[in-house]
């Protein structure tokens, strides 16, 4: 009798060259019919006195996948007459034929049941053709044999049937196996057939199996080496399921996951037991999760969600439901814990439901964003009801400034020494008063809102004033301010509201910068240097790394911790300054501190001032007021009636009644006024009395609203803005009368 292999066959030889086994006599077995995974089609050579059956591995031969089996559940025993079968007085029992025994012969087709699902047969006649048929035609899944003496492989009556191939394609059929393998698997199937020859390793393995030109199918065979009476190996038997459609699923899900790879946002492929399958590149980097981790891990329990099982549940029930689940979640991530968005949504083929696939976005730095638009958005709205306040406050104030103006002048007309300390109060009082008008004043410049402002020849020294004033709490608690400014600088080409927001956010930032346990020093310094004007901010803080120097402009990028800075501070500066058609520089150093520099161009333009009011004689001139304030036109009118002839109209509509029987030199309308407003007196004006529009002047608590702001763009009348200094309004409208008379001091309304 030959021995195998008689020539130790290459890899190829092992499937595709013939070779021949002797016939020997059938030595008796047993086959499993059923049972667990991976068993059904199992042979077992009764080549011992005793094989005994059973779920434990110590001391069995025949180990079963089988809860209902006992650990030694029985044994086939060999004695001279032939087997028979002996139960251990087993839990569930052993049946032979369906009858319990606790011994019996067996015959040749007996059949063997064990627990609940383990069923065997004996075969102990008939040759290795005969024996193969038996065992195939008996079993309930599709079954294959391959002889190594041939190369060739035999499939039972159930393959076409469990392969979803049509009838007769496989069934009872012999083929050499090589023409069946795909030419990529065909190394990996040899191997492992070599390992179940030469190693008794049992044969399990994944392949294509290709059936002429029009099938193709993955196949997952699993099989056990069988030996001879001699020993000598002589087939290798075992199942074959198709899990074609498994395979086609797994493929999609990774086609995708290739798709999804270049996304930023993480994404995670499950499968439809909700197993982690793939995910992308993005996941790993957000979530710290290596492949090797998540791979079959439940996706809500591995990134930490809290009732992680309750909200696999609901996503599943909902974009099965509905086609997609969304959430927002805050999840453990690098870093920190972050905002996600979590879109989820079913993924399917022509076969149906694949498995699932979760993306996760990132909505921490929206997030962040949509806080600081909402900030900012306060800060506008804080700005315009600024300007309101301003314009409110400027009513009272402008009759406050008049009233008292008024009462200095006609007591210090009085006798020398009178009245010294009433004069003296009443000095106070005033200056309080401007100081009031001052800080309103600055308060209207800084909440300005120019759309698109145009650079003008603009004193840097002013803005500068006023960035002092409105930071002077914040830096003085931190930091001793050192000015270190050059007078008489010429006028820089910029604006003044936006130029002192600059300024303003750069002292902020240098006393912010100071630590808190520290008093540090702020040197504001302004110069001339060539045609530029410079302004410096520095401090003495803890400084700016190098490497972030070069993002410090970048919008929402900041140096400050949470809650503190914004990030935009900076950005908008440098937007500021460059669309002066200047620069915004810093320079720093660790532990030394921080300058900012500010370089605006020297305007070319000569400025327009007004010419100086020559002191000559006072003209007497009819002037018209028109305020819906009474204490307004009682203060004005007091200021100007020692010299002119004024009527007072508290509205629009009382004012155009005066202009029917009267003519007037001057007309000086409050712009925001309800009901009608000093602009529908305008146009009303323009249509009844053309010639006089030119003697209107507007004055206004503050231009705050759009409308307001356009009309006094559009016109071309001059504007003044309340509190009014009362010598400063009894100049301006003599210039007026002057300008009208031509010099000749006498006014229109007296001439012929």
């Amino acid at each position: 009798m030959s021995t195998w292999p008689p020539d130790e066959p290459t890899d190829s030889q092992l499937l595709t060259s013939p070779g021949s086994i002797p016939r020997i006599n059938f030595q008796p077995r047993l086959v499993q019919l059923s049972g667990g995974r991976g068993e059904v089609g199992r042979v077992l050579l009764l080549d011992r006195d005793q094989v005994v059956i059973g779920r434990a591995s110590g001391g069995v031969q025949l180990l079963v996948n089988d809860q209902g089996v006992s650990r030694r559940h029985a044994a086939v025993e060999r004695h001279a007459d032939g087997f028979r079968v002996v139960d251990f007085e087993s839990r569930n029992g052993t049946f032979v034929n369906n009858v319990r025994v606790k011994t019996a012969e067996l015959r040749d087709g007996d059949r063997i049941q064990l627990g609940g699902a383990t069923l065997l047969r004996f075969t102990s006649a008939g040759t290795d053709d005969e024996w193969l048929h038996q065992s195939l035609d008996h079993g309930s899944v599709a079954l294959w044999d391959y002889a190594l003496g041939s190369r060739e492989v035999t499939w039972s009556e159930h393959a076409d049937r469990a392969l979803h191939l049509p009838a007769g394609t496989l069934a009872n059929r012999r083929m050499l196996f090589s023409s069946m393998l795909h030419a990529d698997d065909e190394a990996q199937v040899t191997a492992a057939l070599l390992l179940t020859i030469n190693a008794h390793q049992p044969f399990e393995q994944e392949f294509r199996l290709v059936v002429g030109p029009e099938f193709s199918r993955w196949v997952l065979c699993r099989a056990h080496l069988l030996r001879n009476g001699a020993g000598q190996p002589e087939r290798i038997t075992g199942t074959v399921i198709d899990v074609s459609d498994r395979r086609r699923r797994e493929l999609d899900l990774r086609r995708m996951a290739l798709m999804f790879e270049s996304l930023s946002d993480g994404v995670f492929l499950i499968d439809g037991a909700g197993a982690v399958v793939d995910l992308n590149s993005g996941a790993q980097r957000l979530f710290g999760v290596t492949k090797p981790r998540a791979l079959g891990a439940r996706l809500f329990e591995l990134l930490g969600v809290p009732n992680a099982g309750e909200l696999e549940v609901q996503s599943q029930r909902t974009f099965t439901a509905e086609g997609r689940w969304s959430m927002d979640l805050c999840l453990p991530g690098v870093g920190g814990d972050r905002s996600f968005e979590v879109v989820a949504f079913p993924l399917r083929n022509d076969a149906g439901a694949l498995g699932a696939a979760f993306l996760f976005r990132d909505m921490t730095e929206r997030q962040r964003l949509q806080n600081q638009v909402a900030f900012y958005d306060r800060l506008a709205a804080l700005g315009t009801l600024s300007a309101g306040i301003a314009h409110e406050i400027n009513n009272p104030l402008s009759f406050v400034l008049a009233s008292i103006e008024f009462v200095l002048t006609e007591l210090s007309e009085r006798k020398e020494g009178a009245f010294h300390l009433e004069l003296e109060a009443l000095g106070d009082a005033l200056e309080g008063a401007r100081r009031i008008a001052h800080t309103v004043r600055d308060m209207k410049s800084f909440s300005r809102d120019d759309a698109s402002p145009q650079p003008v020849p603009t004193d840097a020294r002013a803005p500068l004033e006023l960035a002092f004033k409105m930071t002077q709490k914040l830096t003085s608690s931190r930091a001793v301010v050192i000015r270190e400014l050059e007078e008489g600088l010429p006028l820089v080409l910029a604006t003044e509201s936006r130029l002192s927001q600059v300024f303003i956010n750069l002292l902020v930032n240098a006393a912010q910068a100071i630590p808190d346990e520290k008093r540090g020093h702020i040197t504001v310094r302004q110069r001339l240097e060539g045609d530029f004007v410079l302004t410096e901010v520095a401090d003495d803080g803890v400084g700016i790394p190098r490497e972030q120097l070069t993002r410090i402009f970048d919008p929402f990028f900041t140096t400050k911790p949470v809650g503190v800075g914004t990030g935009l501070g900076l950005s908008i500066c440098h937007s500021l300054v460059t669309g002066f058609g200047g620069a915004l520089s810093v320079r720093s150093e660790l532990g030394k501190g921080t300058t900012f520099t500010v370089k605006l161009g020297v305007s070319r333009e000569v400025p327009r001032t007004p010419s100086a009011i020559r002191r000559a004689e006072q003209r007497r001139g009819r002037i018209l007021l028109i305020d819906d304030e009474p204490l307004v036109l009682r203060a004005l009118s007091r200021t100007l009636g020692a010299v002119h002839d004024v009527a007072t109209a508290r509205s629009a509509d009382e004012a155009m009644a005066l202009l029917e029987g009267e003519d007037f030199d001057v007309i000086l309308c409050d712009l925001m006024m309800p009901g009608r407003s000093g602009s529908d007196f305008y146009e009303q004006l323009t249509k009844d009395h053309p010639e006089l529009v030119t003697r209107v002047v507007f004055v206004s608590g503050g231009a705050f609203t759009d409308w307001a702001r356009e009309f006094l763009a559009r016109v071309p009348n001059a504007a003044l803005t309340k509190p009014v200094d009362g010598v400063e309004l009894a100049n301006f409208v003599q210039a007026r009368l002057r300008d009208r008379t031509g010099g000749g001091g006498v006014p229109l309304h007296e001439q012929t």
